[in-house]
């Protein structure tokens, strides 16, 4: 039945989403029945079989590790780019137990070791002021929004133009290679940042 629920979902692309929905409810009742009685039967809605078990969903601290604010995007990437490095954006939320993860155990301890890096937060959720890559005034959630954020954490690297050197990281999908993920990105911005211009 577990199979079928997978099979179902896998064969998305190729059926129409209203196929797929028909099969998920199908299958979803019974094994909730099976699994955990009515209570769990009244609802149609189906697991994500690729989502992370609530075992593995890390918990907020009272306390988030602390992680500059940007406040000026322009200088913060001009003092970054003097030093040969890019400017390191997180993209965060408040209530997002993920982006305190990579504040914690990446990004600070890597701004902790390494003071020619300049790393900085966008609240994604905060209507704080700052100032962006041409030094207009805006809002850390505006400015979000006009990059297209959408999930988060999100770490951007970028240059003293505004322009992003590498390709941005984009969620904590495995935690163990992150480190490496993060020192590759940095890796390939530093080579982008110091790449003659492109006529």
């Amino acid at each position: 039945m577990a199979r079928d629920l997978i099979c179902a979902k896998a064969l998305a692309s190729r059926r129409s989403p209203h196929r797929i929905l028909r099969l998920s409810s199908v299958f979803a009742i019974p094994l909730a029945l099976a699994l955990g009685g009515p209570a769990l039967a009244a609802s149609p809605v189906v697991p994500d079989e690729f989502a992370p078990p609530a075992a593995e969903v890390p918990r907020l601290p009272a306390k988030l590790t602390p992680l500059p604010r940007a406040r000026d995007l322009q200088a913060e990437a001009a003092r970054a780019a003097r030093a040969g490095q890019p400017l390191v954006v997180l993209y965060s939320r408040r209530d997002c137990p993920w982006c305190e993860q990579v504040r914690r155990e990446w990004l600070k301890p890597l701004a902790d070791r390494d003071a020619t890096l300049v790393v900085r937060q966008v609240d994604q959720d905060a209507d704080t002021p700052l100032r962006d890559f041409a030094g207009r005034a805006t809002r850390h959630d505006a400015f979000a929004k006009a990059g297209k954020v959408a999930l988060v954490p999100v770490v951007a690297f970028y240059g003293p133009d505004g322009r992003e050197l590498t390709a941005p990281i984009v969620g904590v999908r495995l935690p163990d290679f992150y480190a490496a993920y993060l020192d590759e990105s940095l890796k390939a911005a530093r080579a982008a940042l110091a790449a003659p211009p492109r006529r």
